[in-house]
């Protein structure tokens, strides 16, 4: 059978059924062959988020986040990518399509689309179909193979016939299945599941944790399902719960990162941040060079107080992830707090070059060169503000402010001590932060 033979239908819903590790190694393969290098890969809700360079022979490449979905893309979905995207061009991957309004939406914010039809194609450019289809059809046969026993067959087909309602967005439709399935075996944990999972599409959390609470009285055994048990109690601010939940993920299975991470996240909101840093650590244990979470454990430090170790994790995160501008971010001001403003205006510059379009990133670089006694640079900075935004509030103050600056006059080092940056006889007092007796000289 060639690939021809395949109908765009048959082929968007198999890429549907894939599990998440195939699926992810899938658009992995596709993003590499579009020459993406990507940078890191994470699940945001049910979609998959991609972050990394477009390679350009012989320029710069550009920055990109990409969003990958199973099945049909709302506002909301785009949402989410626009949420990551910030400064990066933005690309959003649909297995399906896309409704009118999140095509437009997307079209509107510069996101390069690409629905179920589209994909097949690019799957096709680059040689990936032929290998899906091929794991189709070994799956097709041995599904048959196994369905010997008509009733769960028809389980399965209702299960599979809710799915992909869900993925459609038909969410009645998705809760018939559902509540079929339920009906014909009412201690199917994964029908519940599937029940609760389409009540979080449609934004009814307290159905959602009635249905999660029914599978765990099928299967109270599954880490997975108090996991999802304890996302829904987050949802409803019910946090001692949500905590109690992701507990007893981890009696299950005390290596279960993502209940690490969720409970790490919602003590840390809470405000708890020692218990939080507990357990951003059994993540680091697990993967060391995970740039957020560094960043998150550098962020509870700092709130309680350990600004030492906190700059040393702010360090760790950039190093891991030398484009996580956020982290960057963090250093700057953690690094402001401490006095070494010099340093975190070094920070900032390695900033500005992922985001050189950010008004707001210029401001805080020109106020701590105002500090710094640093006219020409703080100058420089406010201007940039204004040219990115004219109507940017206390951007004309702050320019007028570095314009009017004094600065301490000029004088040598053979007369008086500086930090030690300039030879016998340079004059270095304008820019370089001399010292305060020499600075009361100068003005002499």
């Amino acid at each position: 059978m060639t690939e021809d033979d395949y109908g765009v239908a048959e082929m968007t819903e198999y890429l549907n059924e894939l599990n998440d590790n195939e699926f992810r190694q899938l658009f992995s393969r596709l993003m590499e062959e579009m020459e993406f290098s990507i940078k890191f890969s994470r699940r945001l809700g049910d979609q998959l988020l991609m972050e990394g360079e477009k390679r350009t022979e012989g320029e710069e490449g550009e920055n990109y986040v990409i969003s990958i979905k199973r099945g049909f893309v709302n506002p909301r979905d785009i949402q989410m990518l626009v949420h990551q995207k910030k400064d990066f061009n933005g690309m959003f991957i649909s297995t399906l399509a896309f409704s009118e309004e999140a095509q437009d939406y997307g079209e509107a914010l510069e996101i390069e689309l690409v629905d179920g039809n589209s994909l097949i194609k690019l799957l096709k450019k680059f040689s990936l179909l032929g290998g899906v289809q091929r794991k189709r059809d070994a799956d097709q046969l041995e599904k048959e193979t196994a369905r010997f026993l008509p009733s769960v067959g028809e389980l399965e087909n209702l299960m599979d016939a809710g799915l992909s309602a869900m993925k459609r967005g038909n969410f009645d439709q998705a809760l018939d299945y559902a509540d079929q399935v339920i009906s014909l075996k009412p201690n199917y944990d994964l029908a519940f599941a599937l029940r609760a999972r389409i009540m979080e599409n449609m934004g009814e959390w307290e159905q959602a944790l009635d249905a999660y609470k029914n599978a765990l009285l099928c299967n109270i055994g599954d880490a997975e399902l108090w996991l999802s048990l304890g996302s829904a109690l987050y949802n409803l601010d019910r946090h001692d719960e949500e905590l109690e939940a992701y507990d007893q993920a981890l009696e299950i299975d005390s290596d279960f990162v993502d209940a690490w991470l969720n409970k790490g996240a919602t003590l840390h909101k809470l405000g708890r941040f020692e218990e939080a840093i507990e357990c951003y650590d059994q993540v680091l244990k697990k993967s060391p060079r995970n740039a957020e979470i560094l960043n998150n454990k550098a962020v509870a430090l700092k709130a309680i107080g350990d600004d030492k170790k906190a700059l040393t994790f702010y360090s760790r995160a950039v190093e891991a992830n030398p484009d996580f501008v956020e982290a960057r971010l963090n250093k700057v001001l953690l690094l402001q707090d401490l006095g070494k403003k010099r340093d975190a205006v070094k920070e900032l510059e390695k900033a500005l070059e992922k985001r050189p379009g950010n008004a707001k990133m210029w401001f805080l670089k020109g106020s701590i060169n105002l500090d710094l006694k640093q006219k020409k640079q703080a100058v420089v900075a406010f201007e940039k503000v204004l040219e990115l935004d004219p109507e940017y509030e206390d951007g004309k103050k702050m320019l007028t402010k570095a314009k009017r600056l004094r600065v301490p006059k000029k004088v040598s080092k053979d007369d008086y001590p500086c930090l030690g940056e300039y030879e016998k006889g340079d004059e270095g007092c304008e820019e370089c932060g001399v010292k305060y007796e020499c600075k009361e000289k100068a003005k002499e």
